[in-house]
């Protein structure tokens, strides 16, 4: 987990990890991780152990202030514990996490995106509003099946997921590729073109936003309506009409795109 972030973090981040096993445990395991890889991290900066629980947060003004402090949080499984309980938890963490923000007068509520493993847990969801979530369980049944209608996807795959990868999926604004089309109208077929040619492979961008914009649907993923939810990003992946243009704002808008590492980005000179 700390890896994946480790990709997506900018430098200097701070990651603050929250469980109730011994803190000299888990610094002996991120370092034996580092060791195993060969490299330290760049981007998360500083890990920050913590011991306690997300259900003694409301009594613990450390815990509240850590919650309070975040701007995203992840809830993990216990894989030693069974997928019911294990599940059940995450859901309580949830609440226990709207609980803090209500009790310390947050108006806005972060990003919580809970790992769950039971595959009925997706249907309890809808009770207490929480639309974003990780499926542990399913992800391996979609890849079986891919693989079994497709098998020439498999190296594909395993070049996406692999410790090993020479790429990475990454977004990008568009004036990282030409600085003339910093705001335009452009269609996904001639943004696909534009990405090619410094040997990226793009596969979605950011949902066009609207003059006039939509009701805000995130308002209904907390169960208060004194919180609001950070602004997320909707992404809009292998979009099935590539000709039609869009209009493009550099400062709000990102391509998703697969490249090497290492690999140098150019502008495009017209």
């Amino acid at each position: 987990m700390i890896y994946e972030l480790e990709q997506s973090l900018l430098p200097g981040s701070e990651v603050t990890i929250l469980a109730t096993n011994s803190v000299e445990d888990r610094h002996k395991y991120i370092e034996l991780l580092q060791r195993r890889k060969g490299e330290h991290f760049k981007n998360v900066g500083t890990i920050k152990q913590t011991q306690g629980s997300l259900e003694a947060g409301l009594r613990s003004s450390e815990t509240t202030e850590l919650i309070t402090n975040a701007t995203r949080a992840f809830i993990l499984g216990d894989e030693n514990t069974p997928e019911c309980m294990s599940d059940a938890s995450a859901f309580a963490a949830m609440l226990v996490i709207r609980k803090i923000f209500e009790s310390t007068g947050k108006k806005r509520m972060i990003p919580v995106v809970p790992a769950l493993r039971d595959v009925s847990s997706p249907r309890l969801c809808r009770n207490i509003n929480v639309f974003d979530f990780l499926l542990t369980s399913f992800i391996p049944a979609q890849i079986i099946s891919s693989l079994a209608v497709q098998p020439k996807i498999a190296p594909v795959l395993l070049s996406l997921v692999s410790s090993t990868s020479a790429v990475r999926i990454t977004p990008h604004p568009i004036s990282r590729y030409s600085r003339r089309l910093s705001d335009c109208n452009i269609s996904f077929w001639e943004a696909m073109n534009l990405v090619t040619q410094s040997g990226n492979v793009l596969i979605g961008w950011t949902n066009e936003k609207k003059a006039e914009a939509d009701p805000d649907l995130l308002e209904y993923r907390v169960s208060s309506s004194a919180l609001e939810l950070l602004p997320e990003t909707d992404w809009v992946i292998n979009p099935s009409d590539k000709m039609t243009k869009r209009k493009w704002s550099d400062e709000k808008d990102l391509f998703l795109v697969i490249h090497r590492k290492g690999n140098v980005h150019f502008e495009t000179s017209e």
